[in-house]
């Protein structure tokens, strides 16, 4: 229920679904469930995908970023989302508006993104871990600081990002 308004509110009104954003993660404790926190993995990826809106993003990543850091270090590989999923999931941001302050989340939540696809593995993916992490250092490296917004549409974890000489 809470998945379905969100992303409805995300849609449709930009200010309001950022604000409850920024104060949803207070107001939804996980208190380290880790099926919870699963939950709202699934609703932040979800609220991503329903808006190009970079105010709205934002918080989603930031609180998406949290998350995933605690089911990676609660060593909860099971509840995280999918390679497959994840990988989706960060293709799909290079939609929309990329201004600094998008950048800048983005690239705040790729390092849980990585790690979440590190500690599942690459069971049923065609690019490999190593080839993965190549590509996410190389986006790091260019990136520089928080003011370049990033290329765009080549985001690391499918492996399309062009290195520049």
């Amino acid at each position: 229920m809470i998945e379905e308004n969100l992303v409805r509110l995300a849609a449709s009104d930009a200010d309001t679904a950022s604000k409850m954003l920024e104060t949803l993660p207070a107001m939804l404790e996980t208190n380290h469930d880790p099926d919870r926190t699963a939950s709202m993995c699934r609703v932040y990826m979800a609220v991503c995908a329903a808006t190009h809106a970079p105010e709205v993003r934002i918080p989603a990543l930031a609180n998406l970023g949290e998350l995933l850091d605690h089911l990676v270090g609660a060593s909860q590989a099971v509840k995280l989302p999918g390679v497959d999923e994840l990988t989706q999931f960060w293709t799909s941001l290079a939609t929309g508006d990329l201004n600094p302050a998008a950048s800048h989340a983005i690239l705040q939540v790729s390092g849980p993104i990585m790690a979440a696809i590190t500690l599942q593995g690459e069971a049923n993916s065609s690019v490999t871990l190593a080839r993965r992490l190549w590509f996410w250092a190389a986006m790091i490296h260019d990136a520089g600081d928080a003011r370049k917004v990033l290329p765009s549409p080549a985001f690391p974890p499918h492996g399309s990002y062009k290195r520049r000489d």
